[in-house]
């Protein structure tokens, strides 16, 4: 039965394991563990947040201006908001479960065109083109659940209620994808926090969250990003080197001094990644769970 203690100790272990890597934390890394730790009305751990938070991922992953506006203004945004959560009266049907392909695993994300789209919609002004692009029915994977987020974010900042349709609509698609498939990745993490955002009724959250503590890495607290947990950080870097990742893109340049601090900085940008949605689909579930609500 998931209940509230089991929640909150979920989120301790992740915060344990965010805490141990603060340095080579990506900033939605540390955006969405914040979000989670405010939800569930929880202290930000101090390394968490800046100067140390991030502070060695800062000088040796690329970061791009859209994605540091999106970062620094998600929290704002969605503590901000006041309005009825547009996924709240969503319906979630039961669907029969598929397994993840491997190309699903190796889907290849539009990096540049994601952040971009979502810079927009941190201000409410978003053009003809990146509204096309939200409500583009043929997405899949991380693709959809970045329309998803586009379309939260699009709604929060829009006071006069843009976007709430398309939100619904686009939340359906990624609930049905979350349900429907087998077994952990990070894109699990990714749609159970971009869900529990959106106020996704807790039925349908319930069976997600269940998968998502399954998959807590007892031995240390965090989650894992890929399929399964890799066996050094070493296979990390050959995968994005090879392009099969779809948080980071290469070549990623760097000095020759510091080629090994890349390799694990790689490695923990993407269990960060992982951990910290983990942590915020929790944190915020935890809060509807003290308002009355059980998953």
């Amino acid at each position: 039965m998931l209940n509230r203690s089991r929640l909150l100790a979920g989120i301790a272990g992740g915060g344990q394991w965010l805490e141990a890597h603060a340095r080579h934390l990506t900033p939605d890394a540390l955006v969405f563990a914040q979000i989670g730790f405010r939800a569930a009305r929880l202290p930000v751990p101090p390394r968490l947040r800046r100067p140390h938070a991030g502070s060695v991922s800062r000088t040796l992953l690329p970061v791009s201006p859209a994605f540091r506006t999106v970062a620094a203004n998600v929290a704002r945004l969605y503590f901000a908001y006041s309005g009825a959560a547009p996924c709240a009266k969503a319906r979630s049907g039961a669907t029969s479960p598929i397994r993840a392909t491997r190309r699903d695993r190796m889907e290849r994300v539009d990096r540049d065109l994601i952040n971009r789209v979502l810079a927009e919609a941190v201000t409410g002004d978003v053009s003809s083109e990146s509204r096309r692009w939200m409500r583009r029915s043929g997405g899949t994977g991380f693709t959809l659940t970045h329309q998803f987020l586009a379309s939260l974010l699009h709604h929060w900042s829009n006071r006069r209620g843009a976007g709430a349709d398309c939100a619904r609509r686009v939340g359906t698609r990624v609930f049905r994808e979350a349900i429907r498939r087998r077994g952990y990745v990070d894109l699990l993490a990714q749609q159970t926090a971009f869900l529990a955002l959106s106020g996704w009724p807790m039925a349908g959250l319930a069976p997600l969250l269940r998968r998502l503590l399954r998959a807590q890495d007892a031995g240390d607290g965090g989650w894992h990003y890929f399929e399964r947990k890799l066996s050094e950080p070493g296979e990390t870097f050959m995968r994005v080197s090879e392009g099969r990742s779809p948080l980071l893109g290469w070549p990623i340049h760097c000095n020759e001094d510091d080629l090994g601090t890349l390799v694990a900085v790689i490695h923990d940008a993407h269990r960060g990644h992982a951990t910290a949605l983990a942590l915020c689909a929790l944190g915020v579930v935890t809060a509807r769970t003290s308002r009355g609500s059980t998953p």
